[in-house]
């Protein structure tokens, strides 16, 4: 690693560590995730500036920010929960790359200028983000990343879901902290990168409470009384598995199926106009609710406060923040067991747990929470009863405060001579002293 651009000793033994956070984007759930990181790294004592785009949709509420956290909205990215359709699209991409590469230079630029102990960025999926930090580590920071997925997922459509490019293998080499979900995560990651933490996903509690008076869904949607109500929420794109659990409803006769209520907008792979086709084709129109737009931030509680349970059917994935806003709200999880979503549920105590694709296994599901209403209260408790014993933002940040300092102190070690070597330097000194000064 490049000779530290920083001031301070490698090691500010008995210093509270400064640590630029950067979340390229203020809107979504990986904003949501990096706000309540660095609020709890600023309550374990750092000192935290989290950089992120402008005009972001959600604050730490007033009187909550502790003073070692300063937030600078102020990279020039964009929203990107809008979406962009027709003939704009092509143009747009132009126009966010070069918003893009200018937010990296913001991001340098403001390294070289508060000088921070770490530099922390979240989930990095585009291949300039290498470029960004190798620079960063050029200038003698180092250097820690948030990975929500190990291996990205495609919203291409036609290519495969997940892809692990060579560009991104190159970059878990060369971080000096790579932080991921779960220990499946670590195992999986850990042949390609220098130093790897596994840490638990923190609980939503942000969001829970910005959350305001629910406005009435049960009208707005026609939600009869008495029928469970499963939700699928966030973005809708194709690894989430909602064609999966569109057949698998249709497995199950008519007076068997609970409500389901699809929230979310739908991203550039979504086939929602087949989904729906599909759905109308089986015959499954009343037991169906769609909303297609990004639920903003105050409203996402009014979702989870009505649901009975939340619906994962996904393909693939790592780790999922819809499932731990799920947690936070005491709700049973009806997940399939990919990444580490099967770790988040006690299978038939406090939620279901069914392999990817299964198709009658999901459909034994949703009967149970349809036709044993029992089943689904005892599982309604054990759910609530998990949500209390959810890792905090503090303990994960502990963790992490943690191994930063342990990579420092190794770094710190690597940079002294060993013992061998300093008495070669002590020969050599004495020896130049010597022929220096003869009579000495």
């Amino acid at each position: 690693m490049a000779r530290s651009a920083n001031p301070a000793d490698p090691v500010r033994r008995g210093a509270h560590p400064r640590i630029l956070q950067v979340e390229f984007f203020s809107h979504g759930g990986l904003y949501h995730y990096g706000l309540q990181l660095a609020l709890g790294l600023a309550a374990q004592g750092a000192e935290v500036l989290l950089l992120t785009g402008k005009n972001p949709e959600l604050l730490p509420p007033a009187g909550a920010r502790p003073d070692r956290l300063r937030l600078e909205p102020r990279l020039l990215t964009w929203n990107p929960c809008r979406g962009v359709k027709g003939w704009r699209r092509r143009p747009a991409r132009g126009l966010h790359a070069l918003q893009y590469l200018t937010a990296w230079e913001q991001v340098l630029a403001r390294a070289q200028s508060w000088r921070p102990d770490w530099v922390l960025l979240g989930d990095l999926e585009r291949r300039c983000d290498g470029w960004g930090v190798a620079r960063l580590r050029q200038l003698g920071f180092p250097v820690a990343d948030v990975w929500h997925n190990v291996q990205p997922i495609s919203r291409i459509p036609g290519q495969p879901l997940t892809r692990f490019p060579a560009w991104r293998s190159r970059l878990a080499q060369v971080l000096d902290l790579l932080i991921v979900h779960g220990e499946k995560a670590g195992v999986q990651i850990r042949p390609y990168a220098r130093r790897v933490l596994a840490i638990p996903h923190g609980d939503e509690g942000l969001l829970r409470a910005a959350t305001g008076e629910n406005p009435g869904l049960d009208q707005k949607y026609h939600l009869p009384s008495g029928l469970p109500l499963g939700l699928c929420f966030g973005s809708l794109t194709r690894y989430k598995g909602l064609e999966f659990l569109i057949e698998s409803l249709a497995v199950l006769p008519a007076d068997e199926r609970p409500l389901l209520l699809i929230a979310g907008r739908p991203l550039a792979d979504a086939e929602v106009g087949r989904w729906q086709a599909r759905a109308r084709e089986l015959g499954l129109e009343p037991w169906l609710r769609w909303d297609l737009r990004y639920i903003p931030a105050e409203e996402v509680g009014w979702y989870f406060q009505r649901a009975d349970f939340v619906c994962l059917p996904y393909q693939t994935i790592t780790q999922s923040g819809v499932a731990h806003l799920g947690l936070t709200w005491g709700k049973p999880l009806m997940v399939t067991d990919v990444g580490e979503l099967g770790s988040l549920v006690a299978d038939r105590q406090d939620g279901w747990c069914v392999p990817p694709g299964d198709r009658a296994a999901l459909a034994r599901a949703l009967r149970e929470a349809r036709l044993e209403p029992e089943r689904l209260r005892c599982m309604k408790q054990a759910a609530h009863r998990r949500a209390q014993s959810h890792p905090s933002w503090d303990s994960i940040a502990r963790q992490i405060l943690q191994a930063m300092s342990a990579v420092r102190l190794d770094h710190a070690a690597a940079s002294q001579p060993s013992p061998a070597e300093a008495g070669n330097q002590t020969s050599r000194n004495t020896g130049e002293a010597q022929v220096l000064n003869p009579k000495s």
